[in-house]
């Protein structure tokens, strides 16, 4: 199972879920169907993927948001856009994440980046992530 987070953002950004004062539940397939029927998306929890292990993720999504604002903008892009990549593979038998050590390089064709697509784009680690959880 692997595991990326990133930041990919201009200026202000930020991701809201509201359930109008309801206990959040995990939805089943259909309604995450339906909903991407109906709104041509859906927010679909880590407890629908992990209904066992979302007590185990908790510390480490949090130690990722209390992060979030220390990563670096990205020089390669015209606007003012943040970017940096860290990837986890989560060991069930160890009950625990081990980072993975891979390039991260980056590229898209000119045909889907008519800005900055056809050049190889270098994402900066998340070094500033802690690993003690």
């Amino acid at each position: 199972m692997l595991f990326q987070l990133a930041k990919t953002c201009s200026e202000n950004c930020a991701s809201v879920q509201i359930n109008h004062g309801k206990t959040p539940t995990v939805p089943s397939r259909q309604e995450i169907v339906n909903t991407i029927n109906q709104l041509g998306y859906a927010h679909v929890p880590s407890e629908f993927y992990l209904p066992n292990e979302s007590q185990c993720l908790s510390p480490l999504l949090k130690k990722v948001q209390e992060t979030y604002q220390a990563v670096p903008p990205d020089v390669s892009s015209i606007g003012n856009r943040f970017r940096s990549l860290i990837q986890y593979a989560f060991r069930p038998d160890q009950n625990d994440f081990i980072e993975i050590e891979r390039s991260h390089e980056y590229y898209q064709t000119a045909d889907t980046n008519h800005i900055d697509g056809g050049k190889i784009e270098i994402i900066h680690a998340f070094t500033q992530f802690p690993r003690d959880y």
